[in-house]
């Protein structure tokens, strides 16, 4: 396996003349390099070819836009993104639980949200194995690359508008644990591009319809701008951890 490391690759690989470099996932060295093109932050399975040599088949990005239906009629998959997906929101606020919505189950993006905001009052113990709440951060960190790493310093302070490229910027501020006073910040679409826009924990939760838009304004930026983990820090060093393996055999 390898991941593309992009233009951006390091100064010694760029002094090298290797633009868009990849990096073999299964090497303990950093160095590791594979020949190819590697894209910035794809995955790339590395079959043998004619003659012995290596080549790298990119792995389709898989996206969180989804969310599927199921009646007596069957199951049915709808995609979900943008103000006329039909999305509905399947998690209590309150407590935790799941809403009977028609037969909606709740969203990848809809979880995601929850496992990064959500506090005592919306994560439900029985949806963790062993009942422990606290590994929801580390539940979301497999599903997406969130961080200070992600967003672009000059963001918050200038309200800047930034274009797609700039899109997949999240991160959670903990302003106080103990309160669970947590502030989202996403990219949210805005005036032709995307503002890094705030939402704290009590505007997400509350019970009031103008907290449902803003719930299903942040699923939908999930959706349609995030896309499956492929950190290779994460993929390397933390699920070697018995704590994090033992959470996706529970999944």
């Amino acid at each position: 396996m390898g991941l593309g490391l992009g233009y951006r690759a390091s100064s010694q690989t760029r002094r090298e003349n290797r633009k868009y470099p990849i990096r073999n996932l299964l090497r303990d060295s950093a160095t590791g390099r594979i020949n190819g093109r590697g894209l910035s932050g794809k995955i790339y399975a590395i079959l043998r070819g004619v003659g012995g040599s290596l080549v790298p088949v990119m792995l389709m990005e898989q996206k969180l836009n989804t969310q599927v239906r199921k009646t007596n009629k069957g199951v049915t998959t709808n995609y979900i993104g943008n103000s006329n997906d039909g999305l509905r929101l399947c998690i209590d606020p309150n407590n935790g639980e799941l809403i009977d919505n028609e037969g909606y189950l709740p969203s990848t993006a809809e979880v995601i949200l929850y496992l990064l905001m959500g506090g005592k009052n919306q994560l439900n113990p029985k949806m963790f194995p062993g009942g422990d709440i606290s590994i929801a951060s580390k539940l979301a960190d497999i599903f997406i690359h969130t961080g200070e790493e992600t967003i672009l310093k000059r963001s918050i302070a200038e309200n800047q508008l930034f274009n797609a490229l700039s899109a997949k910027q999240i991160t959670v501020r903990n302003d106080d644990t103990t309160n669970n006073k947590k502030t989202l910040l996403i990219a949210i679409p805005n005036e032709g591009g995307y503002k890094l826009t705030p939402y704290t924990a009590d505007e997400l939760f509350a019970d009031t319809e103008d907290s449902v838009q803003k719930r299903m304004t942040v699923v939908r930026a999930i959706a349609s701008q995030m896309h499956w983990n492929t950190d290779d820090i994460l993929m390397n060093a933390k699920l070697n951890s018995p704590e994090l393996v033992d959470i996706m055999n529970a999944l």
